[in-house]
């Protein structure tokens, strides 16, 4: 029943009332002093008629300023809610007991005891028995089948509130085992949900660690390198997590391409262990080949989904292991790691120093890399031991070696007579500094005939593409060059940036600037040269020609995924001589284990096409690509990739009893255990059943178009008698 009271008027001032009061009887005194004294003889009457209306427009200007309001408010008497919210999903067939019965079975059996409470207060309460997974869905009271893939608490919250329509002495009884793993953050409603009146009566089932003897054999993640060089042997490492065999022995297998290689016997002496295993796959094809761990199914097993992983190897003949040493946080580190990693059959080993442990370089066998690149790393973090491996291996065995300048490295940074300063192509002392400003970097004639300096598809051209790319700030000073360098490139200022020199089987340079990353922030020209300066520095450096013999080819960021995680997919299209070709027109498109289609759509940029896809189940994935440049065809490329499968209800069997604890305290509600839900259902039928609801209507009495009529009349009527007057 609906009840309509008329309070008060109210005031909400346009301004500090002592404000408007003082304004208005100042003006006021003005008023009446200009009508007492007017400028000629004028009857009585017609100055207190004038004077009245001048008065009263000012009584009205006076009265909006202060706001008025009447309040009318409406009571609604409703019944007040109930939300019963029940979990129906596929983690409630979880035993908690070996032999015990499963989380929904207790559930049931809960539910049917309170079946009589539950009717009692569907007839007092207005009651919603709702099923709890993705989307809430509503349905009759009655025992519950978990068939639900994920369990979204957080959506059911928001149902309730707004099912609730502000109606107060309302209440949440949420039976689960507190997991929820979809949707939005079931934490982040529990202060609207208090705020509401609708506190969370938590019947909690599961445990919070899993109990002893539940078994599953998972094998959580699988580490393999993405490129391998053909007859080399590379490890392969699966993470395992093994509960429930305590005592048993589990075997391991180790697949190439669905046959298997090899199998391990694991004797499990705990009831819960986490193994690494090591096995080696050799590569003695060429192509891609996908590697497989895996455990057979056992009884009674938790997930069988879980037993096996896999991932891809690219098996190469051309292969570029490249090292990369830097000691320094900074844009140009990570502008050129990811370009290296872009190069095709490049294999980028990352050493990050910046921890200052001057060892971690000595377990290296340089001569196992075509190239080393040393960043800003100082003299003291690489030990003069390892120093003298990495000499040796660019004298004897060819290995490439650049410097790139910085604030540690070169004289400043300690190399002045060590092996690798003896090496590199330019004189240091321990006194050279920076060189200050920006400068343009500029070919030398020697270097516009080294494939590094070459940016441009036109010679011709090549120092106004250099000069068209942005400044560099700073660089590193030297002494001068060594007797066998050749000066590649010089600053703007006619200082050494890019030198290099034979040593031995291999060649070393120094790049002394460290902020080419301005190159690849700048447009899309310069983004490019960008690449190519980089890549056909590293492969010259390698003594490796720039044509691949393809001219169709993609690189995705690694070859093992979750659903619901990005795929980040380069594809390059390229002229004979190796150029990018923009233009080219891509047909690319992933192709699922079903065999349905996904078209992309490849975006250039940089020096190739850029493209992504979200994977949203798992299984084997096949990336099919087909390009023509005007009528000429690129040819085919084809690679894979694997999603693993994710059951979001099984990969964590654990209850989280403690947010269920924190959502009945926080709400002001309470936690019992499922033997508790029919003396919880009879204590809610003690509270009272009846939700008042007030609502509010505020009426503004100065804002309407009477008022603004009114105060127009008055004004007008005074005008005109001043007219009639002649006293305007």
């Amino acid at each position: 029943m609906d009840r309509t009271v008329t309070g008060p008027i109210e005031y909400a001032p346009l301004a500090p009332p002592w404000l408007i009061a003082t304004a208005a009887l100042l003006t006021a005194a003005l008023v009446v002093r200009s009508y007492l004294r007017p400028g000629r003889p004028l009857p009585l009457a017609w100055r207190a008629a004038m004077l009245l209306l001048r008065l009263g427009a000012l009584a009205v200007v006076a009265a909006c300023l202060l706001g008025p309001s009447r309040v009318e408010r409406t009571i609604h008497a409703d019944r007040a809610p109930l939300f019963v919210l029940v979990d129906a999903s596929k983690s409630m067939t979880l035993r908690d007991e070996p032999t015990g019965p499963t989380r929904a079975d207790r559930m049931n059996v809960a539910l049917d005891a309170g079946k009589d409470a539950l009717q009692t207060l569907a007839k007092r309460f207005d009651l919603h028995f709702l099923r709890v997974g993705g989307a809430p869905t509503e349905g009759p009271i009655g025992v519950v089948a978990p068939d639900q893939p994920k369990t979204a608490i957080g959506e059911a919250f928001d149902a309730s509130l707004r099912a609730a329509r502000g109606r107060k002495n309302g209440a949440i009884v949420l039976l689960t085992d507190g997991v929820s793993n979809a949707g939005r953050d079931p934490a982040r409603a529990l202060p609207r949900l208090r705020a509401a009146g609708l506190p969370v009566y938590a019947v909690g089932f599961g445990l919070d660690a899993s109990p002893a003897g539940q078994k599953d054999l998972k094998v959580t993640n699988l580490l393999a390198p993405a490129t391998a060089l053909l007859h080399a042997t590379v490890p392969v490492i699966a993470d395992c997590s093994l509960s429930g065999y305590q005592g048993k022995k589990v075997l391991a297998h180790f697949r190439v391409d669905g046959r298997e290689v090899l199998t391990k016997w694991i004797f499990l002496q705990r009831d819960r262990e986490t193994v690494r295993l090591t096995f080696h796959l050799p590569c003695e094809i060429p192509g891609q080949h996908k590697v497989t761990v895996a455990f057979d199914a056992e009884p009674d097993e938790l997930d069988t989904k879980n037993n096996e992983l896999s991932t891809f190897v690219n098996v190469v003949q051309q292969f570029l292991p490249i090292l990369y040493v830097e000691g320094t946080l900074r844009w140009e580190a990570k502008f050129l790691r990811k370009t290296l990693e872009s190069i095709e059959g490049v294999s980028l080993d990352y050493v990050n120093a910046f921890a200052g442990d001057a060892t971690l370089l000595s377990d290296k066998d340089f001569s196992k890399y075509r190239v080393v690149i040393l960043g800003d790393l100082p003299s003291k973090l690489f030990l003069r031991a390892d120093q003298e491996k990495l000499a040796k291996a660019v004298s004897d065995d060819g290995v490439g070696l650049v410097m790139i300048g910085g604030m540690t490295n070169f004289g400043p940074g300690g190399y002045v007579d060590s092996p690798v300063g003896r090496i590199l192509p330019v004189r240091m002392t321990s006194h050279d500094g920076p060189l200050a400003g920006s400068f343009t970097a500029v070919p030398t004639p020697q270097g516009l005939q080294h494939p590094a300096c070459q940016i441009s598809e036109d010679l011709n051209a090549a120092n106004a593409a250099w000069a068209a790319l942005p400044k560099l700030d700073g660089a590193t000073g030297v002494a001068g060059l060594q007797p066998a360098a050749t000066m590649l490139m010089k600053t703007s200022t006619y200082d050494p940036l890019l030198v290099e020199q034979p040593v031995g089987k291999g060649r070393t340079m120094a790049f002394l600037a460290d902020t080419t990353w301005k190159w690849a922030m700048g447009e899309e020209k310069s983004h490019a040269a960008y690449v190519r300066f980089w890549k056909q520095l590293v492969l010259a450096l390698a003594q490796k020609d720039l044509k691949s013999g393809r001219r169709l080819w993609a690189t995705l960021d690694r070859y093992l995924y979750v659903p619901g995680e990005t795929v980040m997919i380069q594809i390059y299209a390229q002229t004979e001589d190796g150029k990018p070709l923009k233009e080219a027109a891509i047909d690319a498109g992933i192709v699922a284990s079903n065999g349905a289609r996904t078209p992309l759509t490849p975006t250039f940029y940089g020096d190739c096409h850029h493209a992504t896809y979200v994977p949203e189940a798992g299984g084997e994935y096949l990336l099919d690509i087909s390009a023509t440049a005007g009528t000429t065809s690129l040819g085919t490329f084809q690679t894979k990739f694997f999603v693993r499968s994710a059951d979001l209800e099984m990969d964590n069997p654990d209850a989280d009893l403690p947010f269920l604890r924190r959502a009945a305290q926080d709400t002001g509600g309470r936690f019992v255990e499922p033997a508790g839900l029919t003396d919880l259902l009879k204590y809610l039928d003690g509270k009272p059943a009846e939700s008042v609801v007030e609502e509010e209507r505020r009426t503004q009495l100065w804002n309407r178009p009477s008022v603004a009529v009114l105060l127009a009349m008055l004004l007008t009527i005074e005008w005109v008698l001043r007219r009639l007057k002649r006293l305007l």
